[in-house]
């Protein structure tokens, strides 16, 4: 992927000279490696040819990684998912009488899920955008100095540092939000599980209620994630226009 920059400008460059009905190109590098006519007639679309495969290879690359990373992750969920259900049913009973099964079940399919998604983000975002930002910086150093790439490099800490700062205070916002998720899930799984006490008792009105409140709480959260994710959002396209 990081050939697919240089094939472009070159691309870019000289097709402005074949245009015009030129037969001579005016990089160096080019003229070092092509020294007869016709490569030079063929030049263009070599490097369009190139671009295109070097783009296919890209695309057909990340998506058999995706595919190859689908069954490792789905083994691991699969094997934590085990262990976990063991680990429920080995507790004891007094856990048992005092379960809310309904927030229960809530939190092991989150955990089941939440296990792609760290394999995913470090796997296939952190590690691979560490390598790719060394990379970049040397090419920056390379090609245009020390200026350039302490301009790129600062950028690129400014805005780690802001999305670090946002997400930092969004976490605790999301962490409210998934509480009380699955305690509204809890209790409509909960309060339908034992359809016959509530009944008995003519309770529907006070968990209704109860359920109410508990959307509302969750709701208030949720606006504030909305609008934490909008801040977020909004530092992070300045920084790309910057960019």
């Amino acid at each position: 992927s990081f050939s697919i920059p240089f094939l472009f400008k070159m691309l870019v460059d000289i097709t402005p000279s074949y245009a015009d009905g030129a037969t001579t190109v005016s990089s160096p590098a080019i003229l070092a490696n092509c020294s007869s006519l016709s490569c030079l007639s063929s030049l263009p679309i070599l490097l369009l040819l190139a671009y295109g495969i070097c783009r296919s290879l890209s695309s057909l690359f990340r998506e058999a990684t995706n595919a190859i990373f689908a069954h490792v992750a789905q083994s691991a969920i699969r094997r934590f998912g085990r262990s976990t259900f063991n680990h429920v049913h080995s507790l004891d009973l007094q856990y048992h009488l005092n379960r809310n099964t309904g927030a229960l079940g809530r939190v092991l399919e989150r955990g089941s899920r939440s296990i792609s998604f760290a394999l995913n983000a470090l796997v296939f975002n952190t590690i691979p955008t560490l390598l790719e930002v060394g990379i970049v910086m040397g090419i920056m150093f390379q090609k245009f100095g020390f200026l350039e790439a302490a301009t790129v490099a600062m950028t690129i800490v400014c805005y780690s540092a802001y999305t670090i700062f946002i997400t930092q205070r969004r976490s605790s916002i999301r962490k409210e939000m998934i509480g009380l998720e699955n305690k509204a899930s809890g209790k409509v799984n909960d309060s339908l599980l034992n359809y016959e006490t509530v009944k008995y008792f003519s309770n529907e009105q006070h968990e209704g209620q109860t359920y109410e409140t508990i959307l509302l709480e969750y709701q208030m959260k949720a606006l504030k994630a909305a609008r934490s994710l909008s801040a977020l959002n909004f530092g992070q396209m300045q920084y790309s226009y910057v960019d």
